[in-house]
Formats: structure tokens, C-alpha cells, sequence
């Protein structure tokens, strides 16, 4: 079995922050989110959750530790696989992922 060296377990492993926070919380997919999980577009914070609502869905999506896992794990079986591709790939992500982050912890 191959272990990334560190300089590619960095990258992955912001990558993999990435993925998370694209399919957890970025906007850009709040409404397959929403759709996933059967949650109404026109639903508010502080309304009844609808019927159909798929809770443990939704707490899995949101979970870093649940979801987070899943990512890691798919992207480090493509890393096995593909290592050269996958890190380049995956470069895009790790920097995108700094850039949120030092805007997150600059802003404090």
C-alpha cells in the first residue's frame, strides 16, 4: 500500500476540506442539497420541517467527521489509482481551501 508523501497528503487533505465544504455549506449547492434531502426550496429557518424531510441525510451531509470521511477515502482510493492526476486535480481544491481559510481566520 502507497502513503502520500507529505507534500501530496496536503494537498489531498485540502482537497478533501474542499469537497466537504462545496457539498455541506457552499451555496452554490444549496438547492441539490435541499433536493437530496427533500427539503422544499421555499423552506425558512424557524418553520415546521416538512414531512418527507430526511434528517440523518442531512446530518451526515453536514457532518465534516461523516461526509469528510467519505471524501478522504474516495479521493485517496483515486490517489492509489492515479496519483499524479489526482494531485494535480486536486491542487485547484487545496488552494481554493487556503484562499476560504485565510479569509475565515483573517476576518476574526
Amino acid at each position: 500500500m502507497k502513503i502520500p508523501d507529505w507534500w501530496a497528503f496536503a494537498i489531498l487533505a485540502l482537497a478533501s476540506f474542499r469537497l466537504w465544504r462545496l457539498a455541506a455549506e457552499d451555496e452554490i449547492f444549496q438547492i441539490p442539497r435541499r433536493k437530496l434531502v427533500r427539503l422544499p426550496a421555499e423552506w425558512q429557518e424557524g418553520e415546521l420541517i416538512p414531512e418527507g424531510y430526511r434528517i440523518e441525510l442531512a446530518k451526515f451531509i453536514s457532518c465534516p467527521w461523516c461526509l469528510g470521511l467519505h471524501i478522504s477515502v474516495v479521493l485517496w482510493l483515486l490517489w492509489l489509482w492515479q496519483p499524479e492526476w489526482i494531485t494535480g486535480l486536486s491542487v485547484p481544491l487545496a488552494l481554493s481551501a487556503v484562499v476560504g481559510l485565510v479569509e475565515y481566520f483573517s476576518s476574526e
